[in-house]
């Protein structure tokens, strides 16, 4: 599997740099916390992409903070409802992960569970 930059991409921009150094002014946004990079922003290249993967991933909309998020001051301090607010928003994304990863464990054995009942029909 290869990361790297794609070819003929002349950019301001260089890689692996921090959100807070990209300019979204002049970009697009949906809704709040999203926006579409700069058209001159290197798209990192992979090469273990299938077609598929072409057509469904994410290439183009980043999320960027927004209001008490912007951690880009160093004496932020949270009070205890949002020290809450954060810890109930991770312990939701690794909820959505744990249903996610077994939704998936689910979809792959599913079939091989209709194939061995048939077999055992047969049998």
């Amino acid at each position: 599997l290869f990361l790297g930059i794609r070819e003929g991409s002349s950019s301001k921009y260089r890689t692996n740099i921090p959100m807070s150094e990209i300019d979204f002014t002049d970009c697009l946004s949906c809704a709040t916390s999203y926006r579409s990079l700069p058209k001159d922003y290197p798209v990192p290249l992979c090469s273990g992409r299938t077609e598929l993967c072409d057509q469904v991933m994410n290439d183009e909309w980043v999320s960027v903070p927004s209001g008490s998020e912007d951690y880009n001051y160093t004496h932020y301090r949270k009070n205890q409802y949002e020290e809450s607010l954060f810890k109930c928003e991770d312990d939701r994304f690794e909820l959505d992960m744990l249903i996610e990863t077994n939704a998936s464990a689910i979809r792959v054995i599913e079939p091989l569970l209709e194939e061995s009942e048939k077999d055992r029909g047969r049998a």
